[in-house]
């Protein structure tokens, strides 16, 4: 962002910058928060089927049953594993964003000088910290939604490998 042509706007004009920067800044958090739920259920779904899975395969190996559901629930334990562990590391957000300007930042000589175009000088940073603000929820966003893609490819190549196996399996029963 140009700070020299932003320090130069009147008052009404920063004040519309920062309306629409708010106003974009509160559609990417809003983005964000549907991203986060989402990626919320989908863990909360892979976990339940996660436990499930596991726990089949721990009774199949106590009663020394390895059979074509115990390498099914295996493998389906391996893909959900995958599964929680990226939309795990995707839920809490990387940075934290600010929607303010902090006082220590303020308070410094080039922008308080004592003159009338202090007060703009403020309101320009506030616009700089919105837009801070506005890359890093944009940053967070896109992260979150990537995590969120690579796991449905994950569930899907797991499925598919699963299938494999048993296709695998049962052409070995078949043919042995």
């Amino acid at each position: 962002m140009n700070t020299n042509i932003l320090y130069k706007a009147k008052k009404e004009t920063q004040l519309l910058i920062k309306s629409e920067a708010e106003k974009n800044l509160e559609d990417i958090h809003k983005s964000e928060d549907i991203m986060t739920g989402k990626i919320n259920n989908f863990l909360s779904f892979s976990f339940a089927v996660f436990i499930a899975v596991v726990g089949y395969s721990i009774k199949c190996i106590s009663d020394k049953n390895f059979d074509l559901l115990f390498i099914l629930s295996v493998s389906l334990s391996v893909v959900f594993a995958l599964v929680i562990i990226v939309l795990f590391n995707s839920i809490f957000p990387l940075e934290n964003r600010l929607l303010g300007s902090q006082p220590n930042k303020l308070i410094q000589s080039d922008m308080i000088k004592g003159d009338d175009y202090d007060e703009l000088r403020i309101l320009g940073n506030r616009i700089l910290c919105i837009q801070d603000a506005i890359d890093i929820s944009i940053s967070s966003y896109i992260s979150r939604l990537n995590s969120y893609k690579k796991a449905n490819r994950i569930l899907v190549f797991g499925f598919l490998i699963s299938l494999l196996i048993i296709i695998f399996f049962l052409l070995c029963r078949f043919w042995c």
